[in-house]
This record gives C-alpha cells, structure tokens and sequence, in this order.
C-alpha cells in the first residue's frame, strides 16, 4: 500500500474508534450513569484495533495480491474470495479481543462466549467499514497501476506480403512494439511473440527466441490492440498469437504451440478460439 493510502486508512481507523469512544461514553453516562474519561474509553476501544490490524497483516497481503490479480475486471469468484477473507478477519479479530478483554478484565474463560457476542454486536460494524475501506484502497492503488503503466507504443510498419490478412478481417500491417522501461527501449515485432502472460496487474511477453519482457500494462488493453494482429485472448491469463498454435486438443482444454508448450483454454472461450483458428487459416 502506498504512503498516501497507508496515510487515509490510519485516518480513517482513527474515526472509528473516537466514533466508537463517543458512542460508548453516551451509553455509560446515559443509560448506566456512569463515568468514564474519554482516554479511558479511548484505550479501550484502541485495544480492540490493535487486534484487528494484527490479524490483518497476514489476511491483507493475500488480499492485495487477489485484488492486484483480479483488478482489471471484477469476478464472481475473486468476489466471494474477498468476502471470504473479510469474514475470517472479522471473527479472528473478535476472539482476539475477546480474550484480550478477558484476560485485562481477569474475567473467566467461561464467559467468553457471552463476552464475544456482546462484542460481536458492538464491533462488527466497524471492523466491516474498516475492511471495506482497505479493500476500495487496495482496488483503487491497483487500477491506478494500470492507468500510470508504462507507455507502450505499437507503430504500424506496412508490409505487402500479408495482404490476405486483410480477407480475413486482420490487419494487413506488421506492428512492432515498443516497450520503454526507464531509459532502456526494446522493439519487439509481433511476429516474434508466442504468447502474452498476466502477470498480476503487469503483462509477460514471451518471445520466439526464448526472450521474455515484463510490463505495466494489463492484458485486457494488449488484448484490444492486438486483436487484429492475428492475437486471440484463450484464457484469463493468456493471450496468443494465432501463428503460433500446432494443435488444439479440445479434450484437455489445452492448447499445443509448435515450441510444444501447452496452454490451458477456458471452456467459454473454445468456440472463440476455435472460429479464430478457421479464419486463420489459409
């Protein structure tokens, strides 16, 4: 997480719990007339974060890698992951500070379970609002990574020879690609490309001689530029270049490239491929 979104969590968490502070200093004073000091209170309920963040941790960093993985276009799947790991947080968070209150407070282990319960109804609220605030950073801080990606820059170098391309609703020009990184530049024909890996939110380009070259740009954009280049998008994480196939086994789901590498193909995008492949061919 960046600097800036580390910064508006904290900020954010700091809210919840002066909320949760003045909440409680309400009920005491109204309903059981007692008194309390707001620093008092303060701690109290800082206790309760300190188990959440904890927990946190280790749940966050799987949950920046899911997000980072599925933020080009949101899932089903990936969303019943986050939800999965929202709910683990959540409840883990909770029996830590249960015990934690338990052991502060010198109360016994068998009022655990009602301790948890009245806990579950004061803090799951905002433990889920806190949660759902890191997840919207986390997707934000993701999606920015693709709109700041590195430029990359397809020329169009005309070349006579293809024009039967052009009958198959394919471009007739031979593209290069152009990938800056930092002060270093290299130009790729497409020609020379097998296949396109996504690599979390940066994309694998995997090359004729063996080369591979990394970028900060998703699969979905190369996806669109390269369509009419004779590339075709085969699976969530691939992207290939029709010239390179040797053989599709519809069996396994995978296809075979004439360096004998084999890459799986999505069921919904067989018939794709498949119409792809008939085009292709000559």
């Amino acid at each position: 997480m960046t600097k800036k979104a580390s910064l508006i969590s904290f900020g954010f968490i700091l809210l919840l719990i002066a909320y949760d502070t003045l909440q409680q200093k309400y009920y005491v004073e109204t309903f059981l007339e007692l008194d309390f000091s707001l620093i008092e209170l303060f701690k109290r309920h800082a206790v309760s974060w300190i188990a959440w963040i904890g927990i946190g941790f280790p749940l966050g960093f799987i949950t920046q890698r899911l997000i980072a993985a599925n933020s080009e276009l949101p899932n089903v799947n990936a969303g019943f992951k986050l939800f999965g790991l929202v709910t683990l947080h959540l409840s883990l968070s909770l029996v830590l500070f249960t015990v934690i209150r338990l052991v502060d407070s010198g109360f016994a282990m068998i009022q655990f379970r009602e301790l948890f319960i009245f806990h579950m109804f004061q803090k799951t609220l905002v433990f889920f609002m806190a949660d759902c605030t890191v997840i919207i950073l986390f997707y934000s801080q993701a999606k920015q990574v693709i709109i700041q990606s590195q430029y990359v820059e397809i020329k169009h170098l005309k070349n006579k020879d293809l024009s039967p391309l052009e009958d198959l609703g394919l471009s007739s020009e031979i593209p290069q690609m152009v990938i800056r990184t930092g002060n270093k530049i290299d130009r790729i024909l497409l020609s020379e490309i097998i296949w396109i890996q996504s690599d979390d939110y940066c994309s694998k380009i995997h090359t004729k001689n063996d080369r591979s070259f990394s970028m900060r740009q998703s699969l979905k954009s190369l996806e669109l530029s390269l369509m009419p280049y004779g590339f075709v998008r085969i699976h969530r994480s691939v992207l290939l270049n029709l010239s390179s196939v040797n053989q599709l086994n519809l069996d396994k789901s995978v296809v075979k490239l004439k360096n004998d590498l084999e890459l799986p193909v999505s069921k919904s995008r067989v018939r794709t491929l498949r119409d792809r492949l008939s085009q292709f061919s000559v």
